[in-house]
């Protein structure tokens, strides 16, 4: 794995690639000059997405598709559409354009290159015709509430990486690939709070999207985590977001996640917590809608908005969202007006800073996401920190440092408590706690008991 590539695109594409011989010999030879073409001329996983498909296409056909008629090809889509259930015409229109695509890009490749001139085989320009393009719109259904926000970061998230990803995915709206793909020196972050994020130009499949972008509320989460949590926070190469095990340095495997692991991490937070979410509900790309259903609401203009989610200026994705930014004119009209309006609770969590350091808050946090300075009454945690300060102090003072235990009171670290759980038996503890109560206290912090 590398940070690089998050997708494993390479590997994906060679897979496909070793399927084509079992083909039609006439396909097999079709799509392998396609294959020739598509290296030069898009991403791996675009030429990936288009050798699937049309492959499968291929393997429904009672005869070769260089022989067949763009009617008989669109007979054969209508029974790859039946037999697999389609639920939208999106995906039909998906395999039209891989069609499409292949016809048009070897109708104008160089005869001599191939020993053959697809110009004279193939079907005309625009005798594949695209099914209507309906996008399906987004409704409050599809995105996260101000409330299912906060309680994943508080309550399911137990490490400081968790709430990293969580925060960074709902503030940014990346794509799970492109936040994957950033390393450590891809972000910046400012005094008075908030940061920057540059893409990595360098990964492989990722749509081209290289503008800085902002980072406002998720900075102080990814802070911390690479503050306390993060392997390699000082190397700028090092993935953005590590593994905590099963990687070494010097291998293939350079620690960065894979969009699998995300997905798989995100519904055991939330299957392993109470919280009123389901798990099937809670993927990377709901965050996505939410963020810009977020943005719509808040009134920022079609160009900022477009900006932050890296969609082009010509690009009419914002129509999906188009009735939650009607729906809030309305409101407003109304409000006007002096009619009480009921809030439909989607938003970002509601800011404060932190008394410490005046990092950024959303209200509910029990502690500091940059500092790790407690913010609410939470007593198990005040004593646990309160063995976690014992016991550094004790360790200073035995290597004849002088310092007081005030000292290690006040900066006890979300890490350093994470460590004493982990490496502290019940037995090995001397504090007013009942077994029971350490046990709550280390699975809060997701410490096996």
């Amino acid at each position: 794995m590398s940070v690089d590539d998050p997708h494993n695109l390479d590997e994906q594409l060679q897979n496909q690639k070793e399927k084509l011989d079992e083909l039609y010999d006439k396909d097999s030879r079709l799509l392998w000059d396609f294959t020739a073409v598509a290296a030069k001329e898009m991403a791996n996983s675009t030429a990936i997405q288009y050798i699937s498909k049309l492959r499968l296409i291929s393997e429904a056909s009672d005869k070769p598709i260089i022989e067949q008629t763009p009617r008989e090809l669109d007979s054969t889509i209508d029974d790859l559409e039946e037999e697999r259930g389609w639920s939208t015409k999106g995906t039909r229109r998906n395999y039209e354009k891989a069609l499409r695509t292949m016809f048009r890009e070897l109708r104008k490749a160089d005869p001599a290159e191939f020993g053959r001139d697809y110009a004279d085989l193939l079907p005309r320009e625009g005798a594949i015709r695209l099914s209507k393009n309906e996008e399906k719109k987004i409704t409050p259904d599809d995105i996260l509430t101000k409330d299912e926000i906060e309680e994943l970061i508080q309550d399911a998230c137990k490490k400081a990486r968790d709430r990293a990803i969580v925060s960074m995915l709902a503030d940014t709206g990346m794509r799970v690939a492109q936040l994957l793909s950033l390393r450590v020196g891809d972000v910046e972050f400012r005094q008075e709070g908030g940061g920057f994020y540059q893409p990595n130009t360098q990964a492989e499949g990722l749509k081209g999207d290289d503008a800085r972008k902002p980072l406002t509320w998720s900075a102080a989460h990814l802070e911390n985590y690479l503050a306390n949590e993060h392997p390699r926070s000082g190397e700028d190469d090092a993935p953005l977001f590590h593994k905590a095990r099963g990687w070494s340095e010097g291998e293939d495997d350079d620690g960065s996640m894979t969009p699998a692991l995300v997905r798989q991490r995100l519904k055991r937070l939330v299957a392993s917590s109470d919280v009123s979410l389901d798990e099937e509900d809670v993927h990377p790309h709901i965050f996505r809608h939410t963020a810009v259903s977020i943005w719509a609401k808040q009134g920022f203009t079609d160009r900022e908005i477009k900006h932050r989610a890296g969609w082009s200026r010509d690009s009419n994705m914002l129509e999906r969202y188009e009735h939650i930014k009607e729906e809030e004119i309305n409101k407003q009209v109304l409000k006007k007006y002096g009619f009480d309006i009921e809030d439909d609770e989607i938003g970002e969590p509601e800011l404060d800073r932190c008394p410490r350091c005046s990092a950024p808050l959303h209200g509910q946090e029990n502690y500091c996401p940059r500092c790790s300075a407690m913010l609410q009454d939470r007593p198990l945690e005040s004593k646990v920190r309160e063995l976690v300060a014992d016991n550094l102090h004790r360790g200073a003072v035995a290597s004849g440092t002088d310092v007081t235990h005030e000292s290690f009171q006040s900066d006890v670290s979300i890490s350093q408590i994470e460590k004493f759980l982990e490496t502290n038996s019940y037995d090995e503890i001397d504090a007013d706690l009942t077994r029971s109560e350490w046990r709550q206290i280390k699975e809060e912090y997701g410490v096996p008991w």
